[in-house]
């Protein structure tokens, strides 16, 4: 039972250090800013160094060209790790989606008017 646990551990491990490479390289390739022994180089880090290196790459390569790394790609325990900080706040949003927003409560009555009634 335990070794069950530890080979499914395991390939979980494998198949998420083999999906990040792809996406590694395929951002270094996407890259136009890159030299192909840069290139090459990068990727043969991201492919021999075990899920660090892929990690390491495509954080050099988003601060260096954002637009080449598919941000849907990576999965999402590793993103902020790759694209740093947290997710952005939603600056979309209506006053009155949430409680207590702007001075307005859910009724859309100003807070400093509500008695309680």
């Amino acid at each position: 039972m335990m070794s069950t646990i530890l080979d499914i551990g395991l390939m979980a491990l494998v198949v998420l250090w083999l999906w990040m490479s792809i996406i590694a390289c395929l951002a270094l390739r996407r890259d136009d800013s890159l030299t192909t022994v840069q290139k090459a180089a990068q990727a043969i880090f991201a492919i021999v160094v075990p899920l660090f290196g892929a990690m390491v790459v495509l954080h050099l390569v988003y601060q260096h060209h954002p637009e080449v790394v598919s941000k849907s790609l990576v999965p999402w325990p590793i993103r902020t790790v790759i694209f740093g900080g947290s997710i952005p706040a939603n600056t979309l949003r209506d006053e009155r989606e949430g409680p207590f927003i702007g001075g307005y409560d859910r009724l859309n009555r100003k807070l400093d008017d509500f008695d309680g009634d």
